[in-house]
């Protein structure tokens, strides 16, 4: 089996950052978050596979708050068990800012599920899942807090239906995020089945603009 890490901080560093700045910094090395042994037993008994691409998010005092998914692996479980266990184990010195003043601050990373004996073909396939559906919603009028359009992340069950629904970044107003879900319960379709899989996907990321009067935020 391969697990693969790449580390991408979403802190640049700068030319002639002040002295007391310090940019968010990992206190353990990220590659070692995440091990063979913490592949789902039931994601490898269906051959479950996949790229994720997650959010960390670290608050003033260093403390993780949040994992988001930015790009699914397209199985749930897999989704579900990264964050899991980077909410456990990934820990951070926290970032401070130009004063020296303890700032919040955002980790991006990305891993692959592959399973034993993956070929590249399933790399393909993985990214080929990792594709992102994009819907329109029209309004009369855009609420002033709206910032921008939700991401969100969808289940299916058996029968093809939207099973849970989870809002990955918020368009920045709770109702709106409701009607985003509410849109892709009725108008997104479970993954296509592709050859060479052995499981049918059950996840898929999904992009909601919100448009008023006829023009896109």
């Amino acid at each position: 089996m391969i697990l693969a890490t790449l580390a991408i901080v979403t802190l640049q560093s700068v030319p002639e950052v002040p002295e007391k700045m310090r940019p968010l910094t990992p206190r353990t090395p990220p590659a070692t978050w995440l091990t063979d042994d913490d592949y789902p037993a039931a994601s490898l008994k269906n051959k479950e596979f996949g790229i994720v691409e997650f959010r960390l998010e670290i608050d003033p005092r260093g403390d993780l708050t949040a994992c988001r998914i930015l790009v699914s692996s397209g199985f749930w479980r897999l989704d579900q068990q990264a964050c899991a266990v980077l909410m456990k184990r990934a820990r951070f010195k926290a970032a401070r800012g130009a004063a020296g003043e303890p700032i919040a601050a955002r980790f991006q990373s990305r891993f692959s599920w592959l399973l034993p004996g993956s070929k590249q073909d399933y790399v393909r396939l993985a990214n080929e899942m990792a594709s992102v559906v994009d819907l329109t919603v029209s309004l009369n009028r855009l609420p002033a807090d709206y910032k921008q359009p939700a991401s969100i992340r969808v289940r299916f069950d058996h029968d093809n239906k939207v099973a849970e629904c989870s809002i990955e970044g918020s368009s920045g107003n709770g109702k709106l995020d409701e009607i985003a879900c509410q849109q892709a319960r009725s108008d997104v379709a479970k993954p296509p089945y592709r050859k060479g899989l052995v499981t049918q996907p059950d996840t898929r990321m999904v992009r909601v603009t919100f448009v008023g009067d006829g023009k896109a935020l």
